[in-house]
């Protein structure tokens, strides 16, 4: 929880540090708005690769990887002089840093629970919220006191720090008939058997076959073969595209209506305690017996793009923390379905 409360607070202060970029650098909202969007697109993209890699080396050493990379893009961030500095820094060397600390910190939790997952996860991205809690007025605190090259190594700094976090990670052992039935060839796809047999082949063909396989079962690419996940797959592609616009801007929004900006970071504590507490109830009530899990998740998805849909009528800061509130709840009730699927 430790780890994804650094990243949820790290995710909100890209929302202070906005307005910032937009005045340091003289440019566009758009141009800066491509900043966060590398962030997390970038590491989202590649989380099928890091998946791999968590497979591969276990999630504690992923996760310190993460780390390290997370903490270089943000120093290197604070000497920026040119927005170019940013995408490359902060877009995409850091967004690849937390994407690997992202996927390996809910692995780890997922590899210890089964029959109360929903529970589980939902504590355990609890961290995201209370990041969101205390990362806006915390951004804002350290933009007023050490400017933003200043808040940038700090967040870097911070980044460092959980990697005390990420040794305490306890890889779990298998029991022998799980090492068998993954050591046994029967259970192997039949796409890959017949790649390292090779059908009779020999040399270079047979040897690629054997990595072109090896490689699709490591990161798991055979599921794009079933139309239901590439369904979801267009569904959380709808959802992350308005839920990161709407964290993203909300609080520049409100800067832009003449809001003040420490009443504009307190959106950011709105939306992080109420999302918070959505995601653990929901998840509780995920586990009860004959709740439909698919049907909670595609109605709290209608609810959200209906918000989202009416928020752009709220101009003064009530309104507008009535609808981060709504938001929030409606977050709760799809972002754990994302991370059991």
């Amino acid at each position: 929880m430790m780890v994804t409360t650094v990243i949820g607070g790290s995710y909100i202060a890209f929302a202070i540090l906005y307005i910032e970029f937009v005045e340091v650098f003289h440019t566009t909202r758009l141009a800066a708005g491509w900043i966060g969007s590398l962030a997390i697109g970038c590491g989202n993209i590649l989380g099928i690769f890091f998946g791999g890699f968590v497979k591969r080396y276990g999630s504690r050493i992923a996760c310190i990887v993460g780390a390290v990379i997370t903490a270089t893009g943000y120093v290197a961030s604070a000497f920026s002089t040119d927005i170019v500095h940013l995408y490359l820094a902060y877009g995409i060397v850091s967004g690849i840093g937390v994407s690997m600390m992202v996927v390996s910190s809910l692995v780890i939790v997922m590899q210890y629970f089964d029959r109360r997952r929903p529970t589980a996860v939902a504590l355990a991205v609890f961290g995201y919220s209370l990041g969101a809690l205390i990362g806006g007025p915390f951004a804002q605190m350290l933009l007023d006191k050490y400017a933003w090259r200043g808040t940038l190594i700090i967040i870097g700094g911070i980044f460092l720090q959980t990697i005390v976090c990420a040794f305490l990670f306890r890889p779990l052992v298998l029991n022998q008939s799980s090492r068998q039935q993954e050591q046994n060839p029967e259970s192997v796809p039949a796409m890959e058997l017949d790649a390292r047999v090779g059908k009779g082949s020999h040399g270079c063909i047979s040897k690629f076959r054997n990595f072109l396989s090896s490689t699709v079962h490591m990161f798991g690419l055979t599921l794009l073969r079933h139309p239901p996940f590439l369904l979801y797959m267009v569904s959380g592609f709808c959802l992350s595209l308005g839920i990161t616009v709407f964290l993203q801007h909300t609080p520049s929004r409100a800067v832009s209506l003449g809001i003040e900006r420490h009443k504009a970071a307190l959106l950011s504590m709105i939306m992080g305690a109420t999302t918070g507490i959505s995601r653990v109830a929901l998840g509780f009530v995920a586990n009860i017996p004959g709740v439909n899990r698919l049907l909670q998740y595609s109605f709290s998805a209608v609810v959200s793009g209906a918000i989202q849909a009416a928020t752009g009528f709220a101009k003064s800061f009530p309104m507008i923390a009535v609808f981060v509130v709504l938001q929030s709840i409606s977050n709760g009730g799809f972002y754990w379905f994302s991370l059991l699927l």
